[in-house]
């Protein structure tokens, strides 16, 4: 047993954590704004939460019960209206439905957000730039970690398994790895802490709000997508990608702002007969 899951890990998910360990290593070794106890707790916090989902994944099997059964709420209605009658179609793929899709948002996230700092910064430009590919890294092993976890203690099956159990001879991997969904929390993880980035750059810069409202647009369009191509692709239920879209969010909020703590200003001017203490954020 314990050969076939060490085979299962080193398949399919520990590669990622791999590369993403040396770009950790890489940036928390060369200069940052960040102290080295800090990009200690973070990267160490991040792996181990990383690690955690990849064995609660991969501890699910036929006989794991699910804590969710079936579509809730709304899942019904959207299921049939993007993915189709499940009892009696089959499943829709899409460039998206494989491994490569759920790494593909956060890779071009990632170039977009090291080539706007280093487009923009002029003082720091090394130490923003590995400040970001380090918090975005880990960040990202932090959302994967969570969503493993979740998929490990909840075992839902995904919605064609669910539809079509009597027809499904052989028990898959993937097959009660539902709640929820990985391309759609590290879609929006991704575009949340890219969309975040460019805003403070685009504030900085004074450009127009319209502009705001067409890169946000932009990015939130693309994350969401990502997570309507899971129900498309009868991956996953509207519950599955509307909880995954919250949880990367949050997950990039959080470490959007370990950073930006560091790029705070604070500035004592007077007004009057008055001092007046600025805190900029």
């Amino acid at each position: 047993m314990y050969q076939l899951l060490l085979v299962k890990l080193v398949n399919k998910k520990l590669l990622y954590i791999i590369v993403a360990l040396l770009i950790c290593t890489i940036s928390s070794n060369a200069e940052s704004k960040l102290s080295t106890s800090e990009l200690l707790k973070i990267s160490g916090s991040s792996i181990s939460v990383a690690l955690l989902g990849l064995l609660a994944e991969n501890f699910v099997d036929e006989s794991s019960n699910s804590l969710i059964k079936g579509p809730i709420l709304f899942d019904s209605y959207f299921q049939k209206q993007i993915g189709g009658d499940l009892a009696t179609t089959s499943r829709k793929t899409n460039f998206l439905d494989n491994k490569t899709g759920a790494t593909l948002t956060p890779l071009v996230s990632m170039t977009f957000l090291l080539m706007a700092d280093y487009a923009h910064y002029s003082v720091d430009k090394k130490k923003f730039m590995l400040q970001d590919a380090f918090l975005f890294t880990t960040g990202l092993m932090a959302t994967g970690g969570v969503t493993g976890i979740f998929k490990g203690l909840v075992a839902r099956e995904r919605p064609l398994y669910h539809e079509q159990s009597e027809q499904s001879i052989i028990f898959d991997d993937e097959q009660k790895l539902s709640f929820f969904s990985g391309h759609s929390s590290l879609a929006f993880y991704s575009m949340h802490y890219l969309n975040k980035r460019l805003s403070t750059i685009m504030r900085e810069k004074q450009i127009s709000k319209k502009w705001h409202v067409i890169k946000s647009t932009t990015l939130y369009g693309w994350a969401s997508f990502v997570a309507v191509s899971r129900i498309h692709a009868s991956k996953h239920y509207a519950s599955d990608v509307i909880v995954g879209a919250g949880v990367g969010v949050m997950v990039a909020e959080l470490f959007y702002r370990f950073g930006e703590k560091k790029y705070e200003n604070i500035s004592l001017h007077s007004s009057g007969s008055k001092f007046i203490l600025s805190y900029n954020f």
